[in-house]
């Protein structure tokens, strides 16, 4: 995550080129730079990075069309021997949510299933592919089952899912009674999965097969690991040690952490020289922390997102709200001198330290009717206070 975050992913890239890779299914996380990052690796310049392969989102649309951004493929055909097979991505839909609203606020993410029927149908009965398999940034079992539901030259012969860090090795019924496989890798090249679809005479799915891999069992290839001397030097800035600790540090402390730390920075800026409470969102909080050494990238694997400080003058009275109707998904910290956020006075102006990804999401209103006067937007990285405060505290 470090060596991604300080390229824009570049290095991923390079490895995805040498592996061969037939495809990129769109997700998420590809946003969390902005997607014209991304779009840079497929813009035909080879000076600032190239993919080998296409990247795919059949239900990427630019908000209000039906039409995608034009280096974004709806399928790819992949040929073995005599045997064509499409291969069709999808962005998992409802995932707008997970993205900062200024990197989304111009796309939107249909809902599949008829997207999935007509590329699968256009690819057996124009494109001559006998094997049609979905790809998903998802896994919904309601989605999977409308997609396993499919028909005739619509049918999918196989849906390799994504997005919840799962091992998946299911499998659903067709109409017609064949048995295809659902799959999905868990993380971060933790296990891979290989779907063998067995045809018969006239090229029909009549059965398949799964293999599930562990990559670390296997020697890393010259070309990869040139690719990692390329890198070395960030590498090794992402294995610095912060300090050590006896034991894990659970995802419920680390968030603990960086709303405190949050609280406890410093930043002057007219109007904005104090910090009273802080918030961020659980779901920015990914991982925990073993015992041992602490890393830089320990602490990116906790905060992967690029998430900047936002400083707001707000009413007490709107951040008991904030956060009295959102508990479950914030973590919020203030000052010895107020004690808890119920101590807030409803009238009184108090300075909050709060990501852009909670300032910026539509779901937390209380941020709708402020004038621009009345928060700054930093450029200070959150995760970059934390990293001072973990080296501090440890």
């Amino acid at each position: 995550s470090y060596v991604c975050g300080e390229t824009y992913g570049l290095p991923m890239i390079e490895a995805l080129n040498v592996m061969d890779f037939d495809c990129f299914v769109l997700g998420n996380h590809e946003f969390d730079w902005g997607i014209d990052k991304i779009a840079a690796y497929a813009d035909g310049d080879l000076t600032n990075g190239e993919a080998n392969f296409p990247f795919l989102g059949a239900n990427i649309f630019y908000k209000g069309t039906t039409t995608r951004p034009d280096w974004i493929d709806a399928y790819t055909i992949v040929e073995y021997g005599d045997i064509k097979v499409g291969i069709i991505g999808i962005m998992g839909p409802g995932q707008e949510s997970s993205i900062l609203t200024r990197y989304i606020k111009d796309y939107e993410f249909a809902d599949p299933n008829n997207i999935i029927s007509e590329n699968a149908q256009k690819l057996r009965s124009e494109l001559g592919c006998s094997v049609v398999v979905v790809a998903t940034h998802d896994y919904n079992t309601a989605i999977n089952n409308k997609i396993a539901a499919l028909t005739g030259e619509s049918r999918i012969d196989a849906i390799f899912c994504a997005h919840t860090h799962a091992l998946v090795n299911e499998r659903l019924t067709r109409a017609d009674g064949i048995s295809i496989p659902v799959v999905q890798n868990f993380h971060k090249n933790v296990k891979a999965t290989g779907v063998t679809i067995n045809l018969d005479e006239s090229n029909k799915m009549i059965s398949s097969t799964v293999n599930v891999y562990t990559p670390s069992n296997y020697s890393i290839s010259a070309d990869v690991q040139n690719i990692i001397n390329k890198y070395q030097e960030l590498i090794t800035i992402s294995n610095q040690s912060l300090g050590s600790t006896s034991s894990t540090i659970s995802e419920s402390t680390l968030g603990a952490y960086a709303v405190d730390a949050m609280l406890k920075w410093s930043y002057s800026e007219s109007n904005f020289d104090g910090i009273d409470a802080a918030i961020i969102n659980t779901g920015g909080v990914r991982a925990e922390i073993s015992s041992g050494y602490i890393t830089r990238a320990d602490v990116f694997e906790v905060f992967p997102f690029n998430n900047m400080v936002v400083l707001v003058n707000i009413k007490g009275s709107l951040i008991k709200s904030l956060y009295s109707n959102n508990k479950n998904y914030l973590y919020v910290a203030v000052t010895d001198s107020i004690g808890s956020y119920s101590n807030l006075n409803d009238n009184t102006i108090y300075q909050l330290a709060v990501i852009d990804y909670v300032f910026e999401n539509t779901r937390y209103t209380q941020f709708n009717n402020l004038s621009t006067s009345e928060y700054l937007q930093t450029d200070v990285l959150m995760r970059d206070i934390l990293i001072e405060y973990i080296d501090e505290k440890y």
